[in-house]
């Protein structure tokens, strides 16, 4: 046991959350499989990828984990028929993050679109989203969080949100930054101003590349622990099977976080920093909602 864990007693509560459900098989099995296991507690949807249908979000609905809305802007095609006489594929991160911060993007036709993704997931669930974030982290662009805003107070006031404001490390110190100033830190105060609960700090962040990701795990449960915080910890684990479809440029990180999160390890290394998995929807304060905060706060 840590020093940390020793001189705190009990354990903190960590939500762990896959990304990029039904964007292939491979993730859809490894979120069935690891929410099975108890080694997860969440999991984030593209409700426009190709392996998003009802059977598959309605099974992970099932397994009493927290499922929320990955909105996509980066990858694959618009829902909306506003959004699609615009673009008939969404442009690459580059693009679509250097139009937010020129203040170019189609916010009405942006809003549409969210509805769009939010209508989708409520088919294919069968219920509103527990959660919101963004494929890529989107979600916390200028004019993006206008888009998300009112319709998330609408249909889900009690839904969380990932708060990209305060990503910790070790380790991919320009990639935080880049997420801190391109929208991370005012999504922070926004959701604070409309009384959202915010799910931060965050935890996951590296380039895909580095062989070792149990070390680096254990540097963020290190991290979080000196924090003495609740915290979510992002992943994007894919089994080596069910992988067709499009090409995956993260496919080998994806199978290494496979293999580390359906291990023992990964258990062992939670209880060593003195963690325990829990749904968002339960560790992060609701408090009382604002309720009608402004879209024009969001912006």
């Amino acid at each position: 046991m840590t020093t940390a864990t020793r001189r705190c007693g009990e354990s903190l509560p960590l939500v762990v959350c896959v990304d990029d459900f039904g964007l292939s098989e491979a993730i859809n099995s490894a979120v069935l499989e690891l929410a099975a296991a108890g080694a997860i507690s969440a999991t984030s949807c593209l409700v426009n990828a190709p392996a998003c249908t009802g059977g598959a979000l309605r099974s992970a609905v099932a397994t009493g984990i927290d499922v929320g809305l990955h909105l996509n802007f980066t990858e694959g095609q618009p829902l909306s028929a506003g959004l699609r006489r615009r673009w008939e594929q969404f442009p690459p991160l580059a693009v679509f993050l250097a139009r937010a911060h020129a203040r170019l993007l189609p916010v009405a036709e942006l809003a549409e679109e969210c509805a769009a993704q939010f209508d989708r997931f409520r088919e294919l669930a069968g219920l509103e989203p527990c959660f919101l974030d963004g494929h890529q982290h989107v979600h916390h662009l200028p004019g993006v969080r206008a888009a998300w805003l009112p319709i998330l107070q609408a249909r889900a006031p009690a839904a969380y949100v990932r708060s990209t404001e305060d990503p910790l490390g070790p380790g991919s110190a320009f990639k935080r930054w880049v997420l801190r100033r391109s929208g991370g830190v005012a999504l922070g105060q926004s959701l604070r101003r409309a009384g959202i609960p915010a799910a931060s700090p965050l935890i996951g962040t590296y380039g895909f590349e580095d062989p070792d990701y149990r070390s680096l795990v254990q540097g963020w449960l290190r991290a979080t622990r000196e924090r003495g915080s609740v915290g979510l910890l992002y992943c994007h684990p894919g089994t080596a099977s069910g992988a067709g479809g499009c090409p995956d440029p993260i496919a080998a990180a994806r199978h290494r976080e496979w293999r580390y999160l359906s291990s023992a390890a990964w258990l062992a290394d939670l209880a060593e920093h003195g963690f325990r998995i829990a749904r968002g929807s339960e560790t992060f304060p609701t408090g009382a909602q604002a309720g009608h905060a402004r879209a024009g706060d969001m912006n």
